[in-house]
């Protein structure tokens, strides 16, 4: 389990090759991604996901 802001109530899963669960209480948002990256922890593909989620949960409110 990962705590991405301890200022948020916020959890997330993460999976070496983009697997994701991320649960955010405060907006009553439950993410799942089930994937494979190409690559081993790629990071590039881990900043476009982290910044769908949070795309998503600000339009949520």
């Amino acid at each position: 389990f990962w705590i991405e802001d301890p200022r948020s109530r916020a959890l997330m899963c993460r999976g070496v090759f983009g697997q994701l669960i991320h649960i955010g209480w405060d907006n009553r948002l439950v993410v799942v991604k089930l994937s494979t990256y190409p690559d081993f922890a790629n990071i590039a593909y881990s900043v476009a996901t982290l910044k769908a989620v949070h795309a998503i949960a600000a339009a949520l409110g």
